[in-house]
């Protein structure tokens, strides 16, 4: 062996390529650890048209909340969504959703916005889905439960987010116990001519009457509590200010 253009190639060695090469080996081997985010995750935006006076009253009402929960169940006529006491909110058909069911996946829908058409004169609503293989562990459901309920906050404070995940992504989420978010927010769709946002918001008063309408009567209290301590928070203010 020539010592010569060993030590050569030894002083010439790329140290930042080798670190990196064991960076990329390091995280290879830490998603391996869990399965792949494409055969096990799914989730999705889904835009629907309300079926029938109940399906418009839904959207058109205080009962269309953001991040409000639409229950998806399979009836003869095809997908449904269904509204907190059980009144058909629309039917649609979706094979993904579809399959996710019919594999016995955990599948949660949230309301994520709706739009209104002057034209039209019309009301529609937009879906954001989430399903998940429901014998994953404890570990790995738990840590998507969290996550999904942190982003379905996120967009109900008014923020539009991809929603895929790739396998780094996915296993950040389970190493955080689903404390992890996307952090890049997406433009909202662009809407049709005369078509405006009627919903993308969640506001207190919202959650006041999401909670009334569940019957959630503990929550209920404590957001009017919440409530008449900051309106007597900003009287003192005033008259601190005003009044003296």
């Amino acid at each position: 062996m020539n010592t010569k253009n060993s030590q050569i190639n030894d002083r010439f060695k790329d140290p930042l390529g080798d670190h990196l090469k064991t960076v990329k080996e390091t995280q290879s081997r830490r998603m391996a650890r869990y399965p792949s985010v494409k055969d096990v995750y799914l989730s999705k935006y889904l835009e629907f048209l309300p079926q029938g006076k109940a399906g418009e009253q839904f959207l058109g009402t205080s009962d269309g909340v953001i991040g409000t929960e639409l229950a998806l169940k399979q009836t003869e006529e095809g997908l449904g969504f269904f509204s907190y006491d059980d009144r058909c909110v629309t039917q649609f058909e979706d094979e993904e959703l579809e399959r996710a069911l019919q594999k016995g996946w955990g599948v949660h829908c949230y309301l994520a916005y709706s739009t209104y058409s002057a034209q039209e004169k019309s009301i529609k609503g937009t879906a954001v889905c989430f399903c998940y293989d429901s014998e994953l562990g404890e570990e790995i459901t738990s840590a998507l439960t969290a996550f999904i309920k942190n982003t379905v906050d996120r967009i109900a404070h008014r923020s539009y987010l991809k929603l895929e995940l790739d396998q780094e992504q996915f296993t950040k989420i389970i190493e955080s116990k689903g404390q992890w978010y996307l952090i890049k927010e997406e433009p909202w769709p662009k809407l049709d001519k005369g078509e405006v946002f009627y919903r993308r918001r969640r506001t207190t008063t919202d959650r006041l009457i999401d909670a009334a309408n569940r019957g959630n009567k503990g929550c209920l209290v404590a957001s009017w509590i919440g409530l008449f301590v900051i309106i007597a928070g900003i009287a003192l203010l005033v008259w601190l200010f005003f009044f003296r």
